[in-house]
């Protein structure tokens, strides 16, 4: 097994199955008492069940951060409650979900007088791309309200870093992609209103309604009134 998956183990031996929150920083990793040492990259895999272990992740909100690298989900996230969980994987590198993979952050109450609320799943990736494998599944079901995904990647040109979803989403009253343009300057920079005009022309372009229909075509979510396409903007300093 690798080393996430024994620090799962354990965290789940020790019913830590409130809330975990796990940031990979730099080119660590986690040996297997879960200390952070020296390794080439960041990168995480949540694996599958194996020879009778159950490797599922357990955590009503679960937040997984990889600063250096990747995130690959082959098993299973359990954050579901009588209230949706919450399910946050992001990578400086590519989220992939890849077939048998679950993300459930359902609501299991359904007697109660104002019913449940639907968790909320967010993938994010800062420079590279997100995959929803097929036979992957989130899902964010709730008995009265539906829940939210949110799939945020960079864009590229008149695209956004997002493969077509061949997996299914349960439950969702609303699946957002955000496309993202990062703006990055290398000397100290006035944000005065000439810039901030050619941030929203730039990103108004990217919104064009044909724009965006071909990315719903390619993303297999024209007829999806849930989905939704929004912009992004991040601006960084060099310094």
């Amino acid at each position: 097994s690798n080393d996430f998956t024994t620090l799962n183990q354990k965290l789940n031996e020790g019913q830590f199955n409130s809330e975990r929150i796990i940031r990979l920083r730099g080119k660590d990793k986690l040996d297997a008492s879960g200390a952070l040492v020296a390794d080439v990259n960041g990168d995480v895999l949540i694996e599958a069940n194996s020879n009778g272990v159950d490797n599922t992740v357990k955590a009503h909100t679960f937040r997984l951060t990889a600063d250096n690298g990747k995130i690959d989900v082959l098993g299973s996230i359990d954050a579901s409650g009588e209230q949706g969980g919450v399910i946050t994987l992001s990578a400086r590198d590519d989220v992939t979900l890849h077939g048998g993979s679950v993300l459930d952050a359902h609501a299991t109450a359904s007697q109660t007088p104002s019913g449940s609320r639907g968790g909320r799943v967010e993938l994010v990736t800062s420079a590279g791309s997100i995959d929803m494998q097929k036979q992957a599944a989130i899902d964010v079901s709730g008995s009265t309200l539906g829940g939210h995904v949110l799939l945020r990647a960079p864009i590229t040109a008149s695209d956004v870093n997002i493969a077509p979803i061949a997996g299914t989403i349960k439950g969702a009253s609303d699946v957002t992609v955000e496309a993202v343009k990062v703006y990055q300057y290398q000397t100290d920079t006035l944000i005065d209103s000439s810039l901030m005009s050619a941030w929203q022309s730039e990103l108004s372009t990217f919104m064009d309604t044909a724009n965006i229909d071909a990315i719903k075509t390619r993303l297999g979510k024209t007829s999806d009134a849930a989905f939704h396409v929004v912009p992004g903007l991040e601006v960084q300093s060099a310094q």
